[in-house]
């Protein structure tokens, strides 16, 4: 806010960590116009701490995001205040996949959003079952809201988007890498108002996002 948002892109330029150290490359290459009008036509916009559509529950967090890009019509203030994470395994047994599919599919029913990580296993299971009611759904993605993943479950995603959100705090372009999985689970723990964990390995990264279920909860230890 005090340079705003050139000054603030020019100060970025000048710094010789970017401009001239390992970033010098993608720097080079990178379009500010390019990239406005490629958000603009995936419907991908930023939200901040402030605006209308902030969600309750960073406030939470030690480490709150500063922004969190979201794609899809959905206002995460109105769909997320009203929510369950319904989380799980990716390597799933049919029963579990069965169980969070019935239970998204329900609580959708009842007009609570359905909030996931858009995985294999029970995270898609979650998202479907929420559709399938007509329901709200969104999800967390460890990489950019640009970059679908897993690909496998694009098209789940896609309309996931279509319907509710895809939301990250990774800016577009970033690649899902393993340290943001467990900082994405902090995300679905803290703008969520419940977690339900399905199914889930004694190492899941599911277990993860329950410890920050309790740590973000009201009166939690975090």
């Amino acid at each position: 806010a005090e340079f705003g948002a050139q000054g603030a892109l020019d100060r970025v330029a000048r710094d010789p960590s970017v401009g001239g150290g390992r970033f010098a490359p993608r720097w080079a290459a990178w379009c500010p116009a390019a990239e406005e009008e490629r958000a603009h036509r995936l419907g991908i916009r930023v939200v901040v701490p402030g605006d209308p559509e902030w969600p309750e529950g960073a406030e939470r967090l030690e480490r709150p995001p500063v922004c969190l890009w979201v794609r899809g019509p959905a206002s995460l203030q109105e769909v997320l205040g009203s929510s369950v994470a319904v989380v799980g395994a990716r390597s799933a047994t049919a029963y579990g996949t069965s169980v969070a599919g019935e239970w998204s599919h329900a609580l959708a029913g009842l007009g609570v959003t359905v909030v996931s990580g858009g995985a294999y296993g029970i995270d898609a299971a979650a998202h479907r079952g929420a559709l399938a009611a007509a329901g709200t759904t969104v999800a967390f993605l460890a990489g950019g809201v640009d970059r679908l993943y897993p690909a496998g479950n694009a098209d789940l995603l896609t309309e996931v988007a279509r319907t509710g959100a895809v939301v990250s705090e990774s800016a577009p372009g970033c690649a899902p890498q393993r340290g943001r999985f467990l900082t994405r689970n902090r995300l679905i723990a803290a703008f969520s108002a419940g977690t339900l964990v399905v199914e889930a390995g004694v190492r899941s990264g599911s277990l993860s996002t329950a410890r920050w279920a309790d740590l973000a909860a009201p009166g939690g230890r975090g």
